[in-house]
């Protein structure tokens, strides 16, 4: 009895071991992939100091999705703009941002009053800048920065307060510097370019939220600026004293 014991675990102990020996071998387990780390920020090769927009080569433009079709743009052609450089600490540098609401403009080609019976404006960016952009509660569209990170790279993170119609809100953009050059080619003063992209919500301005505009329009309105800015151009060369 005991030898036909041990028989038959010597059977079970046998086909366990086939069993293992051919069962495919367990899958390697991978390894997690190596995030790399972020590149160190790009240093700046222009000086500290205030640095003015320059409106022949800037855009500020607006998206919003209209009537669930599609993205509708327009754009601000009136604002100025102070961006204050800290070479040294670039963290430290802050930027000043003020748009006039009536120089909204849409390039809208048809006949607005004829498309939009009842409305009690003249032409669409009439609406725009009164219905949308609060121009008789706030002529004045303003942006504060408040702080500013860099990401790595060309890349950064500004962060301040918007005002439209009359309400503040802090806002989050996603900064790009473009270029940047110590002696413009032109001017010979210091130059920097950079392009900056956020999205506010209407409903948190009080955009629209009545009339005829409400239904027409998404809630989400993503804001896109571009620009050049220069510095204080470099004082006159002393002239050479005359020959004795």
């Amino acid at each position: 009895m005991e030898i036909l014991m041990k028989r038959k675990l010597l059977a079970v102990i046998s086909l366990a071991a086939l069993a293992m020996a051919c069962s495919p071998p367990a899958a390697p387990v991978a390894a997690a992939p190596e995030v790399a780390p972020p590149p160190p920020p790009v240093a700046l090769v222009i000086p500290s100091g205030e640095y003015s927009v320059d409106p022949n080569h800037a855009s500020l433009r607006f998206d919003i999705l209209h009537l669930g079709l599609a993205e509708y743009n327009a754009r601000l052609t009136k604002f100025d703009a102070k961006l204050k450089v800290d070479a040294a600490n670039p963290t430290a540098s802050s930027l000043s941002f003020t748009a006039d609401a009536a120089s909204v403009r849409t390039d809208y080609a048809g006949n607005y009053q004829a498309t939009h019976k009842g409305a009690p404006y003249k032409t669409w960016d009439e609406a725009l800048a009164k219905q949308f952009l609060g121009l008789e509660k706030q002529p004045k569209i303003t942006f504060t920065s408040t702080s500013f990170t860099q990401d790595g790279g060309n890349k950064g993170t500004l962060i301040g307060d918007l005002a439209i119609g009359g309400v503040s809100k802090p806002v989050t953009f996603e900064v790009e510097l473009s270029g940047q050059v110590a002696e413009h080619p032109f001017t010979k003063a210091p130059a920097v370019g950079f392009e900056a992209e956020g999205k506010i919500k209407r409903s948190d301005y009080g955009i629209a939220t009545d009339g005829f505009l409400n239904g027409a329009l998404g809630d989400e309105i993503e804001i896109e600026f571009n620009g050049e800015f220069y510095g204080p151009p470099p004082p006159p060369a002393a002239a050479a004293p005359a020959a004795q």
